[in-house]
Parts: structure tokens; C-alpha cells; sequence
């Protein structure tokens, strides 16, 4: 999600028909663009191919029609994205982004949290959750394999090129006076004028050069040890940002590439531990109803953090009558309940509206909630919906309560 939604935010803005203007004279085609015998197209062709991508782009970070959508945007980004380097000059900053996005296009990313897994749930809410499967890993690993080579590679040419003289000769030092000169500063070329100091310390500038070059060598090893997996990629960052701001390359969209680093399993246990100690709501709900079963089965893969106990106020009557004894059966059946983690009891809309708090998907939207004529509009919604689920058969049969 975070990934796409990068992508997006990075190249919505970008005129890539811009490029349909330019002379033939300086088309000289990179080898994929050559081998597949690739041009530029139309205007409104290449119109139509951006549009399509920005479209791609957000449904793959929504999750809708994944498989077809994060093909589209691999397929299409690698034409959009490679188009400019047709031109003379290749930035190698956006090749990662290229290798991420058809690495996903063939990955199951639409399986967790996702439009097409709600999708899934309202439909089979019975349907047992997707167990935990090395499937769901192997496009991590994947990308960290990329960026070590990447970074490797990168090591290797400066060895092959200056030898040790890149640190002994503090070769750095010239890059960084070179990227600070007069004109690179007029062209915005980097953020500051601390290249230059950085190169009249030689020690500074010689020691920074050997801790990158070290740092591009033994990025592998992030491969095979937690350990290091934990300081080089971070280090690597820290460098990339910190070579931005004296030197000034762009690396903004190599750095969407770190999202793949990210411990997203602590990250998320951590959350749920934090939210654990707010306390949990009980949604209590007719379990003879098909419409509810199924909103329990979205709302179940929207509770990320476990905020939510669920009740059945027929199969589960006598707990819920053990820990909420001022409840009515019957009332339980005919509307949704909700307790709150204050013991605060809420009903239909109301109900919604308590848990949208606790959800990360809805909870940017839970003030909307509150605008003058919402929940007005939204009790009619629930009463509307209630009477139709009533009409079609969803009220428990006679005699099934528990008294």
C-alpha cells in the first residue's frame, strides 16, 4: 500500500508527454526499449498510457483487482518510467523502482489487508483466514537480493576504477568540490555548502568515503544476519540522504525502496500492544443473520489491532449476559450493539460510528462522523438496512432466544 501510494505521490505530477515534443535526432533507445523495438507514441496515446497508470497505481495501493491492477502498473511503469532514459541520459535512481514493481506484480500482495480481501470476507464470511506462508516473504527477500547487488556493485566499480585510491587519495573530496562549485550551487545542485567544509578536513572527507565504500561492500551481508540487516540498510540510507544534501543527487525515489526493510511485523505487534491497552469494544451482533455475518467478517480484517470482541447474541447469549447483564436479548437482535471500552453501550449508526475510532482504515474518517446532518443521514441509512435484512428473513426464529 505505502509503496504504491509513493509511486503515485512521486510521478503524478511528472509531464511525461512532455517527451513526445522532442527532436528524433536525440532518441537513442536503452537496450530494453531497442530489443523490444519501442518508440514514443502519440500524444494522446501516451495521454491515455499515464492516465491508465495513475489509475493502476491506486487500486494496487487500495487492493482492488490486485493481480490485474499491480500488472498494469508494472507493465506501464516500466514503459513511463523508462521512456525518459531514452534520451541521452540514464538516472539509475529509477530502475529500483521498476524491479519492485514487477516483483509485486507477481507476488499475492492482495491477500492481507486489502479491498479484494473485504471483498472476499463479505462474500465467504465463514471462509477461514489465509494461514501465515513463506508466499507472502519471498518479495521482501527479493528486494533486498536487488538493492544488495545494487549497492555491491556500486562498491566494486569505485574499486575497479580508483582502487584503494578511492579512500587513500580521498577521491570523495574532489566529488564534493566539484558538486559545490559556483554553477552546481546556481543549479540547486546540492542543499547546502557543507560539501566544501567536509572536503577541507581530509581526514572527515576520507573517513566518509571509506565508510561508504565499506558500507556499499558488505551490504550483502544484511542478507544473512538480523543483525546487520538492522544497521546497513539505515546506515545506507543515512548516507544516501546525507549525500543528497552536499552533493546533491536525487535519491527520493530510491528511497521508497527502504520501505521493503521496514520490520512491518514488530511495527504492527507494537501497534496492536499500544492499542491493547486502550481496551476493547464488544460487538454484539444476530448471528442468524447473513448480512451481519458478513459485516463481521470485513470488520474482522479491518480490527489490525484487536480492538474488537465479538458476540453472537444468540450462539454467545449467556456471556454476553454474564459481562454486560443490563442488555436485552431481543433488542440485541433487532440492532447492532456495541460496548465500548468504557462501558459506554451504543446502538445502530451510533454503534459504527464508536468503533471507527479503533480501525485503522476508518479512523481518518471517523470526525466526518460527527458533521452536522451525518449521523442524522446515517441512522436512516442503518434503519433503512435494518428493515430490509427484517423483511428478507434475518430475525431469529420464534422461540430461539435464551431467556
Amino acid at each position: 500500500m505505502l509503496f504504491y501510494m509513493a509511486i503515485a505521490l512521486l510521478y503524478w505530477s511528472r509531464d511525461v508527454v512532455a517527451w513526445t515534443s522532442v527532436s528524433p535526432v536525440f532518441w537513442q533507445p536503452i537496450p530494453l526499449f531497442r530489443t523490444l523495438g519501442l518508440g514514443v507514441l502519440s500524444p494522446v496515446a501516451l495521454g491515455v498510457a499515464v492516465a491508465a497508470w495513475k489509475v493502476s497505481l491506486l487500486t494496487s495501493a487500495a487492493g482492488l483487482a490486485t493481480r490485474l491492477s499491480t500488472a498494469v502498473a508494472a507493465l506501464l511503469g516500466t514503459y513511463l518510467i523508462g521512456l525518459p532514459h531514452n534520451f541521452g541520459k540514464i538516472h539509475h535512481a529509477d530502475a529500483i523502482l521498476v524491479f519492485a514493481l514487477w516483483i509485486l506484480a507477481f507476488s499475492r500482495s492482495g491477500d492481507g489487508w486489502s479491498l479484494d480481501a473485504l471483498i472476499r470476507a463479505s462474500r465467504k464470511p465463514s471462509a477461514a483466514p489465509l494461514p501465515p506462508s513463506g508466499e507472502y516473504t519471498w518479495p521482501f527477500r527479493m528486494m533486498w537480493l536487488v538493492m544488495s547487488l545494487v549497492f555491491f556493485a556500486a562498491g566494486v566499480s569505485k574499486l575497479r576504477h580508483s582502487g584503494l585510491a578511492w579512500v587513500t587519495e580521498n577521491a570523495l573530496a574532489g566529488y564534493l568540490v566539484r558538486a559545490n562549485d559556483p554553477v552546481g550551487r546556481a543549479a540547486g545542485a546540492a542543499w547546502t555548502d557543507w560539501g566544501l567544509w567536509i572536503a577541507g578536513v581530509p581526514w572527515l572527507s576520507g573517513l566518509l568515503g571509506a565508510v561508504t565504500l565499506a558500507l556499499e561492500l558488505f551490504f550483502p551481508l544484511a542478507l544473512f544476519s538480523r543483525t546487520t540487516r538492522r544497521i546497513i540498510p539505515a546506515a545506507v540510507l543515512c548516507v544516501q540522504i546525507g549525500i543528497s544534501a552536499v552533493m546533491g543527487p536525487d535519491f527520493v525515489r530510491f528511497l521508497v525502496a527502504y520501505l521493503f526493510w521496514v520490520p512491518w511485523r514488530w511495527v504492527g505487534e507494537t501497534m496492536s500492544r499500544l492499542a491493547a491497552r486502550q481496551g476493547r469494544h464488544a460487538f454484539i451482533y444476530d448471528g442468524s443473520c447473513g448480512l451481519c455475518g458478513k459485516t463481521v467478517a470485513v470488520l474482522r480484517r479491518l480490527d489490525l489491532f484487536h480492538r474488537l470482541e465479538f458476540y453472537d447474541a444468540l450462539a454467545d447469549w449467556p456471556r454476553v449476559r454474564a459481562d454486560f447483564p443490563s442488555l436485552v436479548q431481543e433488542d440485541c437482535l433487532k440492532t447492532m450493539h456495541v460496548v465500548t471500552d468504557r462501558g459506554r453501550v451504543e446502538t445502530g449508526f451510533d454503534a459504527y460510528r464508536a468503533i471507527a475510532w479503533s480501525l485503522p482504515l476508518t479512523f481518518p474518517i471517523a470526525p466526518l462522523l460527527y458533521a452536522p446532518g451525518v449521523p442524522w443521514l446515517g441512522r436512516k441509512v442503518y434503519a433503512a438496512v435494518a428493515a430490509r435484512r427484517h423483511r428478507s428473513g434475518c430475525p431469529a426464529p420464534a422461540g430461539s432466544a435464551v431467556r
